[in-house]
């Protein structure tokens, strides 16, 4: 892996979180809501406040289902 990914990989797991790669491979994220509960809001605002230098972190809302969900099916297709 690129250096800056598997320290971003490294930087989400210190703190409890699954970190993924990208497609693209650009970036890593982690899904935040699944652990809040277990590790703490406290301890998500401490990663939060401790990202590398260099490092860029976005705290984003996620959808519950993609847009088009269903839409082969209703388009006639079969799965």
């Amino acid at each position: 892996l690129c250096p800056g990914i598997d320290q971003g990989l490294w930087w989400l797991g210190r703190y409890g979180l699954a970190g993924r790669m990208t497609g693209s491979g650009s970036a890593v994220f982690a899904r935040v809501d699944e652990v809040r509960d277990k590790i703490g809001d406290g301890r998500v605002d401490m990663a939060l406040r401790d990202v590398p230098a260099g490092f860029e972190v976005r705290l984003c809302s996620g959808l519950g289902a993609h847009p088009l969900v269903g839409w082969a099916c209703d388009s006639g297709l079969s799965r």
